[in-house]
């Protein structure tokens, strides 16, 4: 069998088109061998999307091993690292919506999220040592979403079961990213304040001067810069 073949025969009987006996037969291999890769492969994506979807995946437990094998079939994992077998998954469930019951888009939202807070925990960046202006946190992502995803998951994570909330009449923008001190992941609806301290940090501006620049008092300029160093979204020199 030419490489080409054996490669298509194998994702065959790794998406489950084709049956592990069908499969070893055509490659003249041992079908309990066989069955042990296809469960390894197929093992592998169910642990990335249980571990990086936990809230995503009890809110749809009835479709959840449903969704599982439909994303398996559909997106194949294409890298050595295990977590990103599920990158893509929010996006594929955006495509799901209307196939699968009780699956809606606030789902795709709290997906999206989900991972979001996972990208931020694994970010390669480092922060900065010693810095000596104000600087944006370099893990920090922004999501805008249709649905105030952030509020629903702090309601959960404090033992709240609230039901799947409706959209909201403007997309909400929700900063995720990594403590620079703490190393825990965050996350904050975005606000005036932050968006202001953000902006002051990108561009190395006076935040005082930017302030007076739209009409703002100076301490309420400091106020937001504090702020956001506190929570971590820009990282400032210690003390």
């Amino acid at each position: 069998m030419k490489l080409a073949a054996l490669q298509a025969t194998f994702h065959r009987v790794l998406r489950g088109d084709d049956a592990v006996e069908a499969g070893a037969a055509a490659l003249g291999c041992d079908p309990r061998r066989l069955a042990i890769y296809r469960d390894f492969v197929r093992g592998h994506v169910q642990t990335a999307l249980d571990k990086n979807f936990v809230v995503t995946r009890e809110l749809l437990a009835p479709v959840w091993p449903a969704l599982s094998d439909a994303y398996f079939r559909d997106v194949p994992p294409g890298h050595w690292e295990l977590n990103a077998a599920a990158e893509s998954f929010p996006a594929w469930l955006e495509t799901q919506v209307g196939r699968h019951e009780g699956l809606l888009p606030f789902h795709v939202d709290l997906a999206s999220f989900e991972w979001e807070e996972f990208a931020a925990y694994a970010h390669p960046a480092e922060m900065p040592a010693h810095p000596t202006a104000p600087a944006p946190n370099p893990t920090a992502a922004v999501l805008q979403l249709a649905h105030p995803v952030a509020g629903f998951v702090k309601a959960w994570n404090a033992g709240r079961r609230e039901p799947p909330p409706a959209p909201l009449a403007t997309p909400q923008l929700t900063f995720l990213f990594r403590h620079p001190r703490t190393g825990r992941v965050m996350y904050q609806v975005a606000t005036d304040d932050l968006l202001f301290a953000l902006k002051v940090a990108a561009e190395g501006l006076d935040p005082v001067a930017a302030a007076a620049s739209i009409g703002q008092p100076a301490e309420a300029a400091l106020r937001a810069m504090a702020f956001a160093a506190d929570v971590g979204l820009i990282v400032v020199a210690p003390g």
